[in-house]
């Protein structure tokens, strides 16, 4: 039998040597010749390859290459399946969640859920819900949080339809429910009547002639007399108005309409 000359595992001949026809000179050549294709064969083994045979396998046959060059715009890719199926069941994948920055460096990584959630609401970020009531962290398993209470508003200067300018800053602000004096734009109001000229105002009276309240017989009718009033200026004040019956901290609140949800904002 002549020295076989193989570089992998798959061109070696099981059924060599044949047996006392080989020459016990090249015994040693057949050595080095499997040393030669074991190394070929695992180049990078450079140290305990620990799996076992059902790992092994599983990397192989769990997960096919799906070739789907020969479809215009479909993308080939790896198909993870469960080892404990044979129906090609989907298998879940458990990855590292790499941070915000790492994933940002690589932007090839595949994305996870925990990552996901982290870049959707890193430190400061919000979250809402209509119907939740619920800490974020009880729902997203992560980070802390504190509630947000009151109306929103956008950070930085908004302006009216009269074009005034508010500057909103970011942060609590304390403001009024209720319409107070410095909120009312100042002005003057007054209740005036218009210039009367003098005049007279004739009225009839019963002439009392004295005791018991008697009609006289001279004065048996009803007398009349005049009385002449003063005049008026133009513009004179004839009384006050008082807008408004409640107090700063008893009378009806004073806000917007609005939808109210739950708000938290992530701190940590």
């Amino acid at each position: 039998m002549p020295l076989e000359n193989a570089t992998y595992i798959d061109t070696l001949v099981p059924d060599w040597p044949t047996g006392p026809s080989d020459p016990v000179n090249i015994g040693d050549d057949n050595l080095r010749m499997i040393k030669k294709v074991l190394q070929n064969t695992f180049p990078g083994t450079n140290a305990p390859i620990t799996g076992t045979p059902e790992q092994i396998n599983n990397i192989t046959l769990n997960t096919p290459w799906i070739d789907n060059s020969a479809t215009a715009g479909a993308l080939s890719n790896f198909n993870l399946t469960d080892p404990k199926k044979a129906d090609g069941t989907l298998a879940a994948v458990a990855v590292a969640t790499p941070t915000i920055a790492q994933a940002n460096a690589n932007t090839n990584l595949a994305m996870s859920i925990a990552l996901f959630f982290q870049i959707q609401y890193p430190a400061g970020a919000e979250f809402r819900s209509y119907t939740d009531s619920r800490n974020p962290a009880d729902i997203l398993g992560f980070g802390t949080w504190e509630a947000v209470t009151g109306l929103i508003a956008g950070v930085g200067a908004a302006t009216d339809s009269q074009g005034y300018i508010q500057n909103y800053s970011a942060g609590y602000q304390a403001g009024y429910w209720r319409v107070q004096n410095s909120q009312i734009v100042a002005s003057t109001l007054s209740l005036t009547m218009e210039a009367l000229p003098p005049h007279q105002h004739d009225y009839d009276f019963i002439q009392n002639s004295g005791s018991g309240m008697q009609i006289d017989a001279t004065y048996d009718a009803f007398q009349k007399i005049e009385q002449q009033t003063s005049s008026v200026s133009a513009g004179t004040p004839v009384g006050t108005v008082t807008i408004g019956a409640g107090t700063a901290t008893d009378s009806t609140a004073f806000f917007n309409p609005y939808y109210g949800c739950y708000i938290w904002k992530r701190t940590a």
